[in-house]
Protein backbone atom coordinates (compact mmCIF):
# COMPACT_ATOMS: atom_id res chain seq x y z
CA UNK A 1 0.00 0.00 0.00
CA UNK A 2 1.64 3.18 -1.07
CA UNK A 3 2.00 6.23 1.56
CA UNK A 4 0.49 4.41 4.04
CA UNK A 5 -3.39 5.00 3.53
CA UNK A 6 -6.00 2.52 2.86
CA UNK A 7 -9.00 2.86 0.09
CA UNK A 8 -11.76 1.95 2.24
CA UNK A 9 -11.98 0.44 5.85
CA UNK A 10 -11.97 -3.24 6.71
CA UNK A 11 -10.50 -3.99 3.03
CA UNK A 12 -14.03 -3.96 1.83
CA UNK A 13 -16.18 -2.35 -0.41
CA UNK A 14 -20.06 -2.87 -0.91
CA UNK A 15 -22.74 -0.37 -3.05
CA UNK A 16 -25.88 -0.99 -1.83
CA UNK A 17 -28.49 -1.72 -5.06
CA UNK A 18 -30.28 1.25 -6.50
CA UNK A 19 -28.52 4.00 -4.88
CA UNK A 20 -28.84 7.35 -6.58
CA UNK A 21 -26.32 8.08 -9.00
CA UNK A 22 -23.85 10.97 -9.53
CA UNK A 23 -26.32 13.28 -11.50
CA UNK A 24 -29.89 12.19 -9.42
CA UNK A 25 -28.08 13.64 -6.31
CA UNK A 26 -27.16 17.13 -5.60
CA UNK A 27 -25.02 15.54 -2.33
CA UNK A 28 -22.72 14.16 -4.41
CA UNK A 29 -21.45 17.21 -5.48
CA UNK A 30 -20.82 18.14 -1.82
CA UNK A 31 -19.33 14.97 -0.86
CA UNK A 32 -16.63 14.86 -4.05
CA UNK A 33 -15.52 18.32 -2.82
CA UNK A 34 -15.28 17.26 0.72
CA UNK A 35 -13.20 13.83 -0.05
CA UNK A 36 -11.35 15.72 -2.80
CA UNK A 37 -10.20 18.76 -0.04
CA UNK A 38 -9.17 16.11 2.47
CA UNK A 39 -7.08 13.88 -0.63
CA UNK A 40 -5.12 17.37 -1.03
CA UNK A 41 -4.26 17.68 2.46
CA UNK A 42 -3.17 13.59 2.50
CA UNK A 43 -1.46 14.82 -0.61
CA UNK A 44 -0.60 17.90 -0.74
CA UNK A 45 2.26 16.93 -4.04
CA UNK A 46 -0.12 16.05 -5.79
CA UNK A 47 -2.83 18.21 -6.25
CA UNK A 48 -3.05 18.41 -9.80
CA UNK A 49 -3.79 14.44 -10.19
CA UNK A 50 -6.34 14.71 -7.45
CA UNK A 51 -8.49 17.33 -9.94
CA UNK A 52 -7.71 14.63 -12.91
CA UNK A 53 -9.52 11.94 -10.24
CA UNK A 54 -12.23 13.96 -9.04
CA UNK A 55 -13.07 14.67 -12.99
CA UNK A 56 -13.21 10.97 -13.20
CA UNK A 57 -15.50 10.46 -10.41
CA UNK A 58 -17.84 13.56 -11.31
CA UNK A 59 -17.81 11.78 -15.42
CA UNK A 60 -19.16 8.81 -13.43
CA UNK A 61 -15.88 6.94 -15.07
CA UNK A 62 -15.36 4.77 -11.57
CA UNK A 63 -17.25 1.51 -11.00
CA UNK A 64 -17.01 -1.08 -8.46
CA UNK A 65 -17.06 -4.61 -10.38
CA UNK A 66 -16.29 -6.46 -7.45
CA UNK A 67 -16.28 -6.03 -3.09
CA UNK A 68 -12.32 -5.50 -3.97
CA UNK A 69 -11.51 -4.28 -7.33
CA UNK A 70 -13.02 -1.33 -8.90
CA UNK A 71 -12.54 -0.44 -13.13
CA UNK A 72 -11.48 3.65 -14.03
CA UNK A 73 -12.16 4.85 -17.86
CA UNK A 74 -9.68 7.08 -18.54
CA UNK A 75 -8.97 9.11 -21.57
CA UNK A 76 -5.75 6.49 -21.78
CA UNK A 77 -7.98 3.77 -21.74
CA UNK A 78 -9.61 0.74 -18.90
CA UNK A 79 -7.60 0.46 -15.81
CA UNK A 80 -8.27 -1.53 -12.40
CA UNK A 81 -7.58 -0.67 -9.17
CA UNK A 82 -7.64 -2.81 -6.29
CA UNK A 83 -9.81 -1.75 -2.95
CA UNK A 84 -6.97 -4.16 -0.80
CA UNK A 85 -3.90 -2.93 -1.56
CA UNK A 86 -4.01 0.12 -3.90
CA UNK A 87 -2.25 -1.48 -6.98
CA UNK A 88 -3.62 0.04 -10.37
CA UNK A 89 -2.85 -1.40 -13.35
CA UNK A 90 -1.71 1.80 -15.18
CA UNK A 91 2.03 2.18 -16.08
CA UNK A 92 1.75 5.55 -14.27
CA UNK A 93 1.57 3.44 -11.17
CA UNK A 94 4.17 1.62 -11.18
CA UNK A 95 6.67 4.51 -11.99
CA UNK A 96 5.85 6.45 -8.82
CA UNK A 97 5.80 5.79 -5.02
CA UNK A 98 2.53 7.41 -4.57
CA UNK A 99 -1.20 6.79 -5.71
CA UNK A 100 -2.18 7.33 -9.23
CA UNK A 101 -4.65 9.27 -10.38
CA UNK A 102 -7.06 6.55 -10.81
CA UNK A 103 -6.03 5.48 -7.37
CA UNK A 104 -7.27 8.67 -5.99
CA UNK A 105 -10.76 8.22 -8.25
CA UNK A 106 -11.10 5.38 -6.68
CA UNK A 107 -10.67 6.29 -3.15
CA UNK A 108 -12.87 9.48 -3.69
CA UNK A 109 -15.78 7.76 -5.06
CA UNK A 110 -15.84 5.12 -2.38
CA UNK A 111 -15.37 8.38 0.32
CA UNK A 112 -18.38 9.51 -1.13
CA UNK A 113 -20.57 6.65 -1.36
CA UNK A 114 -19.58 5.93 2.24
CA UNK A 115 -20.32 9.55 3.18
CA UNK A 116 -23.82 9.56 1.75
CA UNK A 117 -24.85 5.94 3.30
CA UNK A 118 -23.87 7.66 6.78
CA UNK A 119 -25.14 11.36 5.77
CA UNK A 120 -28.24 10.07 4.13
CA UNK A 121 -28.79 6.55 5.44
CA UNK A 122 -31.35 4.79 2.97
CA UNK A 123 -34.87 3.98 4.53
Amino acid sequence: MRMGMSIVENNAFSLPDGYPTLHENSSWWHAITLAANRAKEALPHAEVRVERARQLVLDGRIEIVHSSLAKVTSSRGTFYTSLINGDCTCVESGRRNTWCHHLIATWLYCSCRLYLQVVQPSS
